[in-house]
């Protein structure tokens, strides 16, 4: 959406001055939440509703593309033609992306777009369950997702840690610290409900249950020995489904409108990495007597069946509340009939590594030709916690239906992809992201919006400096230029000092500028001060390097 809505703007384009309020004029039915929009794509601006000769428009259209629109500007007012709710947000976003500051009055382009979205799924994980990122913060990258053309939010709100919620069904000493509030996820659903964003909580289960374990012991494989690995929860405890039931209904209530619930099902494995003199893996359903009776009772033949028989009882439960079932793929045995409900949602990250899960003769493609519709985040492509994963250069020529690859028969059952943020609320360990993700963000709603390969212009990094900054930055600045790459560093270094090219001089003069330009976007100010520690770095990192 950020590069192909910027194309449209032409060097002989007509800018009309625009002061004081924005009025939306909006059928009844979207208004309030389109005002909120629009507000949180133009902060700065005052949005009033209105009626007749509106600034915005919004006009609804049978005609155009499920989440597709028509914006409009002509003299100083828009229209956005849209068909469902989400295609009116995508408009209003476009609009936000054309429009400029100058001084204090807002600039609006004469320009006609018409767009619509390739994938269906378009989304950003964020992990909040390795540390919990205040809120006000997520916010900020909440609209940067809905500004980029995403549709989900997916939250990663359990794990070994604890949970980022304040969960009635588990107790207190496993919530994390400063978990967000039932008020606070409220807020957060009504924002996000306005951006057009379907939110899908995730609560990883049966591994990852470090914590679980711990505050509930009795959950644990029941076998012979003196140490018992506390990873994955026995799946032949009926208490353990019990208390799921239980974390489900509540979920289920706090998020009331999400029709998704991510129940993780990865990792239960680690044969590669278990302490073998003490155990040979982290899921012991192998050698527990409780989990050796499931299997005689239900006719399940190994501990693969009893994974298969875990999900679908899950399943069965998520159902009953409304929702459906997400996992992580990992785990699936291709070279076994279908095993999991085919209502299932899947996740795919990777084949399991051997030692960790299914390997032999499973691939994605495999997964697809059973007949199951996927969302394709594969980690060397989507993963942004890591160096090693995406970078702009396998990110510009990726498509989530081609890599791993995929026939061209099976291609329609990928929905699309999303932006893993692994540990994005562990901001000790991972400060990167407050450099890395609002590009990162951008640059994937961009591939999914568009579905187009190619490397990254000049030209993309001067837009995507304008998105990330908002509509006062100045005209033709490229942070990216003093950064190395338009995907900044997922390491404690917050540039490419070895990649830049620009002068000491170019350097000071667009770190100066950073410290001395007013943003007013949602979190622009901060993002503009990041990106001037990022040049200051690179400056520090040369004289360094002049000395030896």
């Amino acid at each position: 959406m950020l590069f192909s809505v910027r194309r449209y703007l032409g060097n002989d384009t007509v800018y009309h001055a625009h002061t004081g309020a924005l009025t939306l004029a909006c059928p009844a039915a979207y208004a309030t939440d389109a005002a909120v929009a629009l507000s949180a794509f133009l902060p700065s601006v005052a949005v009033l509703l209105g009626e007749g000769e509106a600034t915005v428009t919004a006009r609804p259209s049978d005609t155009l593309a499920e989440e597709g629109y028509v914006l409009t500007v002509r003299d100083g007012r828009a229209t956005v033609e849209y068909r469902t709710y989400r295609g009116l947000v995508e408009g209003l976003a476009a609009l936000s992306l054309l429009v400029k500051w100058e001084g204090e009055t807002l600039l609006l382009p004469d320009v006609t777009v018409k767009e619509a979205p390739v994938a269906r799924h378009r989304g950003v994980m964020l992990d909040v369950a390795r540390g919990v990122m205040p809120m006000e913060r997520m916010t900020e990258d909440v609209i940067l997702a809905a500004k980029a053309g995403m549709n989900v939010l997916h939250l990663h709100l359990s794990d070994s840690r604890g949970v980022a919620l304040e969960l009635d069904s588990l107790p207190v000493e496993y919530r994390l610290s400063d978990p967000y509030t039932r008020d606070e996820i409220t807020a957060l659903l009504a924002l996000c409900r306005a951006l057009g964003l379907e939110v899908i909580p995730e609560f990883d289960m049966p591994a990852h249950s470090r914590r679980l374990l711990d505050l509930f012991p009795q959950l644990a494989c029941d076998i012979d020995a003196d140490y018992t690995s506390f990873w994955t929860v026995c799946g032949g405890n009926e208490e353990a489904y019990a208390l799921y039931e239980r974390i489900i209904a509540e979920l289920a209530d706090w998020f009331p409108a999400s029709k998704y619930l991510h129940i993780g099902g990865d990792e239960i494995e680690f044969r590669d990495i278990a302490d073998k003199e003490k155990l040979p893996r982290f899921c012991h359903w192998e050698e527990c007597r409780r989990c050796r009776a499931l299997r005689e009772r239900e006719g399940l033949a190994d501990r693969q069946d009893q994974w298969y028989y875990f999900i679908n009882r899950i399943n069965a439960i998520v159902k009953k509340h409304g929702k459906r079932t997400v996992i992580w793929s990992d785990q699936i045995d291709c070279q076994r009939p279908k095993g999991i409900d085919g209502d299932v949602l899947l996740h795919f990250w990777r084949i399991a590594w051997p030692g960790r899960g299914p390997y032999e003769g499973c691939t994605m493609q495999k997964q697809l030709d059973m007949g199951y519709e996927m969302i394709n985040s594969y980690f060397p492509r989507t993963y942004i916690d890591l160096e090693p994963y995406i970078s702009s250069a396998n990110l510009s020529t990726w498509r989530w239906d081609e890599d791993p690859e995929c026939r061209e028969d099976t291609k329609g059952q990928i929905l699309g992809s999303e932006l893993a943020a692994w540990e994005y609320g562990n901001v000790s360990e991972y400060p990167h992201y407050a450099y890395s993700l609002p590009s990162g963000i951008f640059l994937m709603g961009e591939k999914l919006w568009s579905g187009e390969k190619r490397p990254y212009t000049e030209a993309d990094e001067r837009d995507l400096t304008r998105a990330v900054l908002g509509a006062a930055c100045p005209e033709g600045l490229n942070v990216f230029r003093g950064i190395g790459d338009i995907l900044p560093p997922r390491r404690n270094t917050p540039a490419y000092p070895e990649k830049v090219t620009l002068s000491d001089g170019e350097l000071s003069a667009m770190a100066e500028l950073l410290g001395s330009i007013e943003l007013w976007d949602a979190g622009a100010d901060a993002r503009a001060r990041v990106y001037r520690d990022s040049i200051t770095y690179v400056l520090k990192a040369r004289a360094e390097a002049a000395k030896e």
